[in-house]
Parts: C-alpha cells; structure tokens; sequence
C-alpha cells in the first residue's frame, strides 16, 4: 500500500489496515477493524507486536495502535540508555526491540512494526556517534543515515539468525 501522505497517523493507518489511508487530520477515537493486519496474522498463529522509538502520544496514535490487533505495542515509558528528543528516543531503541522480540519465540512466526522517529521534524534529537549541526537539512541527511545503518544491521542480523526461513521485511 503506497499512502502520499504527510501526517505519521495516515501511513501507520495505510500500514495497518492495507489500504489508503482515511482522510482525517487526527485519529482520535480509531477502533481498529476486522481486518487490520495485526489481527489477521495473529489469527493465523503470528505473534505480533508494534515496536517503538516514538512516545505514540500525538493524535491517538497509541489506542489505535492498541486497537489494531498487535499482541504487544511496546514505547519507551520511562529513564532508559537511549538519547531522548521530542518525540521519544533515538530509533536503536525500536530496532533492539524487534530482536529482542524475535529473540523470545524464535520458531514461531511473527509480524513486527517498528516505529521511527529520528527523521522526524525537527530532527532536534542528538544521535549516538553523529555530530549535531546547526543546519536542519544536514540533521535530517545525519538521520537518515543513522536510521540507514540501523536497518543495515537489522538486515544483516536477521540474516544470520532466519534465513533459512525467509524472512520478508518491507521499510
């Protein structure tokens, strides 16, 4: 599902439920439905979980996320090692939680999303090993790059632990 939107809640939306995305400025109120993603794979003996670097307090995203069918919607809640910003923490947060989840069941078949936030406006978040910049443009291009090499290390970690079991894996 391809959702040309600007506002994080239409993407997770379009993500979830597999289509476009409701034209609404905030979500608060979604139930989630029937045949949310989530809960068709856990029907089908999935364990599922949305992982997050992101607090999940703007616009309801957090009750739809829970209505939606995930077995476990886990957010930074507190202290942690992580580098804190606006939105949450800094995106390793997310993609340790997607291995320590995977790490739990390992024979059982799981669908997770994982929930970035460090390329979000205003890119203000001091990241671990990247310099700041005054400039935004150059915070944002930092970012992506952080994000770039911790998806490197997801793919390459996913390789070495279930590629005898294709593993798909959609960003």
């Amino acid at each position: 599902v391809y959702a040309n939107t600007v506002q994080s809640f239409s993407s997770q939306s379009a993500m979830i439920a597999g289509q476009h995305p409701p034209l609404t400025s905030f979500n608060w109120g979604a139930q989630g439905a029937e045949h949310d993603l989530p809960r068709l794979f856990a029907q089908g003996g999935y364990r599922t979980a949305c992982v997050s670097a992101s607090h999940l307090t703007f616009a309801g995203r957090l009750q739809h996320l829970e209505r939606s069918g995930f077995d476990v919607v886990d957010r930074p809640t507190g202290a942690s090692e992580y580098t804190d910003n606006s939105w949450g923490v800094d995106d390793r947060r997310a993609f340790d939680r997607v291995r320590t989840f995977l790490d739990a069941e390992p024979d059982r078949p799981a669908l997770v999303m994982a929930v970035t936030v460090s390329t979000h406006y205003p890119y203000d978040q001091s990241l671990p090993g990247v310099p700041d910049h005054p400039n935004p443009l150059n915070r944002y291009l930092s970012a992506i790059h952080y994000d770039d090499a911790q998806i490197a290390g997801l793919a390459k970690w996913l390789a070495t632990r279930y590629l005898e079991e294709g593993v798909d894996m959609a960003y």
